[in-house]
Formats: structure tokens, sequence, C-alpha cells
């Protein structure tokens, strides 16, 4: 199978080209659960290629469902769109038409049965130039919305899903074809865009903290001595990753306000962005209403790799 042959090697090379980052538990960084326009507006990456990767970790311990699969670890291969990631993934030439560009987010799984890293059968076209908008199922592409009917039968009220210009692509031609030759085009194509959300996401969330002003991204080198040992071994040596640090800035305590509401327990507020005049910052999480009487609410937000 020539096609799913070359996939895996021009995505193993693009991987080892990218600039890579670990990302906290679920890539739990901001709540994006109410989608608006500025987390699509931020989705731009400083690097061309962005190999962001987190553990997916559920409450019962096993990894998160991708398609009938668990997995534990994802990696979203973000690269923006350009006529190198056009020869190495065909489907994706089409998108060089866009007038602003745009991502291609690729997603990897760890397979928690086979112990192996994945590769999909395709991924998402995330367009710079995008607009959120309240999702209408007479707007959008039939295995977008094929992909939506089992959160609707779920019982995700329609008006809550946001919606906003993506694309498929097929990067695993030959399985593809297997596919459709069970199904239709378009559901297979949908398979495509349910397996790609949490990535996309991933793009979402890491674009959003890395273009606040007080965020940067720290380099974790891994000894020379030690990649130097696996490369003797016939192993690959282990890559230097990034890590997302929040600069300290000025006290954010929140005072005490007038209102004639009963004060909210003890809560943790998750981080998020704060737009300002001249800027945009990443505000930490922190714990608010702390001198409540009324209990406190536990809620396990990982943030770890973000001090």
């Amino acid at each position: 199978m020539p096609g799913i042959r070359k996939a895996h090697e021009s995505t193993g090379k693009i991987l080892r080209g990218s600039v890579k980052f670990l990302l906290p538990n679920g890539c739990d960084l901001i709540d994006i659960s109410e989608l608006k326009q500025v987390h699509v507006d931020m989705a731009r990456l400083p690097y061309d290629i962005v190999a962001l990767e987190a553990p997916w970790i559920l409450e019962d311990g096993g990894g998160g469902e991708k398609g009938v699969e668990r997995a534990s670890k994802r990696i979203a291969l973000c690269m923006r769109m350009t006529t190198e990631i056009a020869l190495a993934f065909p489907d994706t030439t089409r998108f060089l038409d866009e007038e602003h560009g745009g991502v291609c987010v690729l997603p990897i799984f760890w397979s928690d049965v086979q112990r192996a890293w994945k590769l999909s059968m395709g991924g998402f076209f995330v367009p710079y130039e995008n607009e959120v908008s309240a999702y209408m199922p007479s707007e959008v592409s039939e295995p977008t919305r094929l992909a939506n009917e089992p959160l609707i039968a779920a019982g995700l009220a329609t008006k809550k899903i946001r919606q906003f210009k993506v694309a498929p692509f097929v990067v695993l031609a030959e399985m593809f074809d297997a596919y459709v030759s069970k199904s239709s085009c378009a559901e297979v194509l949908a398979q495509i865009v349910s397996n790609a959300r949490d990535e996309v996401s991933m793009l979402l969330r890491t674009g959003c903290v890395l273009n606040c002003t007080n965020v940067q991204a720290e380099t974790i080198s891994v000894a020379e001595s030690l990649n130097k040992k696996r490369k003797s071994k016939g192993t690959e040596p282990f890559f230097v990753y990034k890590v997302l640090q929040v600069r300290e800035s000025k006290s954010t305590n929140v005072g005490s306000g007038g209102g004639t509401h009963a004060s909210p327990r003890a809560h943790l507020r998750r981080g998020h962005i704060r737009r300002l005049e001249e800027k945009t910052i990443w505000v930490r999480p922190s714990l608010i209403n702390a001198g409540s009487n009324t209990g406190a609410v536990d809620k396990a937000y990982r943030i770890s790799g973000i001090s």
C-alpha cells in the first residue's frame, strides 16, 4: 500500500523537524466549552510545524476514546499549509487556494491495546480567516452533520453547538477507500471529523495561550550522554520539548464588591484570556471567595506544565 507507506514516512520526517510541546492532561489549558471568536482568531502557532503532545486519561483511569479504541496519549501535528505539506499529503493540495492560509491538523494517537503510536486516517484543515457562528445543520457539510448527530442524540442541545470553517482531508488513502467500499464517502469523512475533534481543540487551546503576552515557551533539553547511549543501542533519541510558563504579573487578587446575591462557594477559577486595550494576557488559575462559609467546590483542574 504505497499511499499508506508514504504517509507514514512523511509524517515521521515532519515530526522529527517539528517544534514539540508537552501539555497537561487533556490539554486542559483554558475552558473553550463555550467557543468564542477569540479562540479561533488566536489559533495561530508561532512555528510552521508544531507537535502538541498530551496525555488523555479519563476519570476511570483509561485513555479517551479514539473511534473504537482507547488512546491515553495524543499528538496534534499542526502544519502551516505550504507546498511542502501538499507534496507530503496530496489531498491537502486544494487548501493552497485558501487566500489567507491556514493550518492542517493531523491526529496521532497511542493505542492502549496495541501499545503503539498510530496515524489517523485523516485530519482537519482550519483556515485562518474564520468566523464562529451558531450551529446550523443546513449550512454545514454532510460529514460534519453526520459527525454531530450522535452528540445531539446524546442530549447536547443544538443551540450550544458552535461552528466554524474546517475541511477534512485524507492521508491513508487505501484505508479510506476500503472503508468507503463498505459504507459511503460522507460517513467515512464524518469518522475523520469525529476523530480529529480533540486535536483541533488542542490547536485552539494552545494557540490561545501561546499568543498571550505573559506566556513563554521554555525549552526542556535532554542530556547529550543519554541520547548518545540510546543511539548506540539503535533506539530513537529523546527529542527536545517545550513547556508553557506563565510569567508572574502584578497581584490579581479580587476585592469584594457590592451586590445582593449570595456569595458563591469557594472555587478554582480556571486560567483564562483577558483582552486589555493594549495587549492580551493570560490570567493564572486562582482560588476565588476562599473565605466563603458555604463550603468549597473541588474541581480537579490539571495545570501541570504551567507555573
